[in-house]
């Protein structure tokens, strides 16, 4: 027994030296905690790093834009493209009933269309074609799902569009009449209109006003909620600055009566 009980004395060497080997198991268990395994690269097939571009343009049906030539294949991750993306970030869209056969350019930018997508919308409407429903935006070459997804709600047609009818787009109608022509606004019989209450009708009784920029003024203040200031009917898109000071000494704004919905 007493063989036995002296097998399990230490001295203080011994004693340390277990210390230290006890410290070196916890130390490389927990080692795989702090070093977490990599993972493993993805290798691509030689045949699909050579596949010739036109074979891959001819998956893409027409349409649809081609990936570039530095994007990344779809399916890898490539964890630089972010960074060199040569993309351009989306514009913060704010978003507002609109008809998409007449909308401006500017008011394509406002809803957060790609100025790109928008020169195509241009040549589309300039060949004669039109948008006769909303899901038509989806035909546009470069409008992406979801940016179509996020517009359908928005469109609106104020009558519907005769078959093979052309109607020409409002920021292509023809040319105002140069303000500088007009007679002096004294001369103009006309009665002062409240800016928040007149309807096209009554905007198209102003020399050099027509039914396409009388619309686009209705539409404009209807966007805004109503005019705050005389000053705001100067800033519609078509408007020219000369004509507007003529037209000012005609205009009041009744702080009590604006346009309700």
């Amino acid at each position: 027994m007493e063989k036995l009980t002296s097998f399990f004395r230490f001295t203080s060497r011994e004693r340390l030296a277990i210390l230290l080997l006890c410290l070196l198991l916890v130390l490389f268990w927990t080692l795989p905690l702090f070093f977490p395994e990599k993972p493993p690269k993805i290798s691509m097939a030689p045949s699909n790093a050579s596949q010739p571009n036109e074979s891959r343009s001819n998956s893409y049906a027409y349409g649809d834009a081609l990936p570039a030539s530095n994007a990344p294949v779809p399916g890898i991750a490539t964890p630089n493209h972010n960074r060199y993306s040569n993309e351009v970030p989306t514009r913060v869209a704010h978003y507002f009933p609109f008809d998409p056969n007449t909308i401006s350019p500017k008011q394509w930018q406002e809803l957060g269309v790609r100025d790109k997508t928008i020169l195509t919308i241009q040549h589309y409407l300039q060949k004669g074609g039109r948008f006769r429903k909303p899901e038509d935006l989806r035909k546009i070459w470069g409008m992406k799902p979801a940016e179509a997804d996020l517009l359908i709600p928005y469109v609106q047609f104020p009558v519907p569009i005769a078959e093979g009818k052309k109607e020409e787009p409002v920021w292509k109608a023809a040319p105002l009449q140069d303000s500088s022509k007009l007679k002096p606004h004294k001369n103009w019989n006309l009665t002062p209109i409240d800016i928040n209450l007149a309807d096209t009708e009554a905007w198209m009784k102003f020399p050099g006003i027509g039914e396409v920029l009388a619309a686009r003024i209705v539409k404009f203040r209807d966007k805004m909620g109503g005019f705050k200031s005389v000053e705001q009917v100067g800033k519609t898109y078509g408007i020219k600055d000369s004509l507007f000071q003529l037209m000012k000494p005609f205009l009041t704004l009744n702080q009590g009566g604006e346009k309700k919905d």
